[in-house]
């Protein structure tokens, strides 16, 4: 894709919601987990809201372009968002739900066939703790239902395929890792309402 600068706050937010007319993700997800009487909390849908995503990732020390990843994507929002807000060369979106990926892909067709974004954008149906996400610059967790264990198995797979200087960013979920250093804390507001986010970079 030809690269075009990103897009202020309002403009990004105007053109999420021309991506998603008629979409109800949550509905998606809920029919999901009612199709396979799935329980696992970490499957709890929630979504980014524009202006705190950006709040949260613009204080994330990094240079510009890499790769981001986005581990329980969902419906794609917050790929899509850090593609219209952000320098990244790459963005790629990790998610258990098909339907929910479909949604996502949906909606980068949308995105493509207006202004062109700077970076590639891809978005997979896969468990986020068999994804290979070595090369990224920045990583992040929506992690605010992630369960004790596969909040403890993500950060094994953290350190190690994570290389230093990267950033691991979670909500209202702590990183007990040496091999992280917490440099952000912060309060933002998602769907469901105040959350903290924390940022923690790769020793």
């Amino acid at each position: 894709m030809s690269a075009t600068p990103q897009l202020s706050i309002p403009e990004a937010r105007a053109r999420l919601e021309t991506l998603y007319v008629g979409v109800k993700p949550y509905q998606v997800s809920h029919a999901f987990r009612r199709t396979l009487k799935a329980s696992d909390p970490s499957l709890t849908y929630g979504e980014v809201l524009p202006d705190s995503f950006y709040a949260v990732l613009s204080q994330v020390p990094r240079e510009p372009g890499g790769a981001f990843y986005d581990l329980g994507s969902g419906s794609g929002k917050a790929g899509l968002l850090a593609a219209l807000l952000f320098d990244f060369q790459k963005i790629v979106g990790v998610e258990l739900v098909p339907e929910l990926v479909d949604v996502s892909n949906a909606a980068l067709a949308r995105l493509s066939d207006g202004p062109a974004t700077a970076c590639s954008v891809e978005f997979r149906n896969q468990d986020l703790l068999e994804t290979d996400f070595s090369d990224a610059q920045v990583v992040f967790a929506h992690s605010a239902c992630y369960t004790p264990t596969l909040m403890s198995h993500l950060t094994r797979r953290a350190e190690m395929l994570m290389r230093s200087g990267a950033a691991l960013v979670t909500i209202n979920k702590t990183l007990r890792s040496p091999a992280f250093r917490k440099v952000g804390v912060a309060v933002c507001e998602m769907d469901w309402g105040p959350s903290v986010a924390s940022t923690y970079l790769k020793v």
